[in-house]
């Protein structure tokens, strides 16, 4: 009889295992926010980068400067603030007139102030010049001829056809260059009147002193 060799059951295999971890099921946790500065392992092993947030620049304004220009001041010609302070600050012609001077709408409480205080351009530079010349007319032209009228009435501005042609296009060029260099009216030359004095009166006599007069000369003809 032939010995036969034992049969040797083999050894379960051991299982292999993956050198990568395995994955950890998403947590329902929100992560917790992150700094700007900072960066955060979620538990994957995940890095996280902070994102930052962007935030506008706001950007100051400019105050709001009333220069010097190469005229007078409005408030002080008297001729033209006989008119102008009549005027409330939400008439048409304050408004308009601060609108084209400043290029902007100005408050209530401060449109007459803004006014008084502008004394013109203050560049020199003549392709400037006659470009803001321009702007001013163009809204200008806009109103009526009545209302070109009343607000240079208004402000004193000479709109007679001694000086001038008195269409509405010509007081729109007129007023503009007024405006772009503010000045007092001239003052009219006062014509002098040759006054004649009056003959001094001749006394009259009184009635007792031409009978005594009378007396006395016939006194001396009787000696």
């Amino acid at each position: 009889m032939t010995d036969t060799a034992p049969v040797i059951a083999a050894s379960p295999s051991k299982e292999v295992r993956s050198e990568t971890p395995a994955l950890a099921s998403p947590s329902t946790e929100e992560a917790p926010a992150a700094s700007p500065a900072t960066t955060t392992v979620s538990k994957t092993g995940r890095v996280r980068k902070a994102v930052d947030q962007y935030k506008e620049e706001v950007k100051e304004k400019a105050a709001f400067e009333i220069k010097i220009g190469r005229g007078v001041e409005v408030g002080s010609i008297e001729e033209a603030m006989v008119g102008f302070d009549k005027l409330k600050s939400d008439h048409d012609i304050c408004k308009t007139v601060h609108t084209v001077l400043f290029n902007r709408a100005g408050k209530k409480t401060e449109i007459k102030k803004n006014i008084r205080k502008w004394s013109g351009v203050v560049t020199e530079d003549e392709d400037e010049l006659e470009e803001i010349k321009e702007k001013m007319a163009t809204k200008l032209f806009k109103q009526s001829a009545s209302f070109i009228k009343e607000a240079m009435d208004c402000f004193a501005v000479d709109r007679s056809s001694k000086t001038g042609d008195v269409d509405k296009e010509s007081l729109t060029w007129r007023f503009v260059e007024w405006l772009m260099c503010p000045s007092a009216p001239e003052s009219k030359k006062r014509k002098s009147v040759s006054v004649k004095k009056a003959a001094p009166k001749k006394k009259k006599k009184s009635a007792k002193k031409v009978k005594k007069a009378e007396v006395e000369e016939e006194e001396e003809e009787e000696e």
